[in-house]
């Protein structure tokens, strides 16, 4: 089951930044073979994105207007 990128999801995991970047350098240093990091990063980048959301929640946060 794939989560769907809505624009409010994709903002938060944006304001995520510095922890995705870092899971990734640590990720793409680990695994060598391209399948096996996208296999890995996606279920981790599905859980942030449902705690983003809860958080969301949690705090009434909203995103803000599309840049597109």
């Amino acid at each position: 089951m794939s989560a769907v990128a809505t624009p409010a999801r994709v903002q938060l995991v944006a304001h995520s930044g510095r922890w995705t970047g870092e899971f990734k350098q640590r990720l793409a240093a680990a695994v060598s073979d391209p399948e096996a990091y996208a296999i890995t990063k996606d279920p981790v980048f599905h859980l942030m994105a449902q705690a983003a959301e809860q958080w969301a929640a949690k705090t009434g946060w909203h995103a803000g207007a599309s840049d597109g």
